[in-house]
């Protein structure tokens, strides 16, 4: 059952898109501070080897069944199973993608000054959800963990002797959690205003009515706290897979240079 409210709930979507995502974050860490191409290779190993979706869906999974139970999933997937609950997920499903974000983030000025203008009731509906979902929270922690993971590798790969432990690394990321706080709820109020522009005033109130129950508050809260703990577990394991790709790829260049250079006399 735990697997069917993963597929139901939109939350094997998001879990596909994770690699992307970090993917994007290498890309545009690289841009400010360029790496080795070892390194690059070392970084991209290991966020496919860490946030492979398979092994987060299983221990989500695991997650789900100790924490929920198989009453509790009943009732969220009594909603889920809806018209209305069917339609709201494949929304955000589709805006779940980073190439979506980009579009919510290029298109979210646009999309606040026409509902500023004819329909303002979006503008406020859109914060309660964000305010019962606590989804700023969510995501806050979500980027702190993708900024801790990505920072420990790249301090790796620049100065393996000097790097700091993990633990030391997320204290200092911790330490800007008001300013990320701020950028998230930007992109939150972007995603959520462009994703569900195809949805109307009132199944937006049907929808926080839903969430606001005991069941939507498993289905709103629950499970994104079971992805968000899940991630923050891998994400102080990343340092220690990316260290051993980046001897890899050390070790594979050592060889390739010999071969290079007979080809070259």
């Amino acid at each position: 059952m735990a697997r069917t409210l993963m597929e139901k709930s939109g939350l094997d979507t998001t879990i596909s898109h994770l690699p992307d995502q970090f993917h994007q974050g290498i890309d545009q860490a690289s841009q400010s501070s360029p790496l080795p191409a070892e390194a690059q290779y070392a970084l991209r190993k290991a966020t496919d080897e860490v946030f492979a979706p398979d092994a987060i869906r299983e221990e989500v999974h695991a997650r789900i069944v100790e924490r929920i139970s198989e009453e509790n999933m009943r009732e969220v997937m009594g909603f889920l199973d809806t018209e209305l609950g069917r339609k709201l997920v494949s929304l955000e499903e589709a805006a779940a993608s980073p190439a979506a974000s980009q579009k919510a983030l290029q298109q979210v000025n646009t999309l606040r000054r026409q509902y500023r203008e004819n329909n303002p009731e979006r503008l406020q509906l859109v914060d309660d959800y964000i305010g019962t979902t606590r989804a700023n929270k969510f995501t806050t922690d979500f980027v702190v963990n993708m900024q801790t993971a990505l920072t420990a590798g790249m301090l790796q790969a620049l100065s393996p002797e000097q790097a700091p432990p993990v633990e030391e690394i997320r204290e200092q990321v911790e330490q800007n959690r008001f300013q990320i706080k701020g950028q998230v709820g930007q992109m939150v109020s972007a995603q959520f205003l462009y994703g569900y522009r195809d949805a109307s005033n009132q199944e937006l109130r049907e929808y926080l009515e839903f969430l606001d129950s005991s069941e939507g508050r498993i289905y709103g809260r629950k499970l994104a706290e079971i992805l968000d703990e899940t991630m923050t577990r891998r994400s102080r394991t990343f340092g220690e897979e990316f260290g051993g790709y980046l001897q890899e790829a050390d070790a594979e260049a050592d060889e390739a240079e010999p071969e290079s250079g007979s080809q070259e006399g």
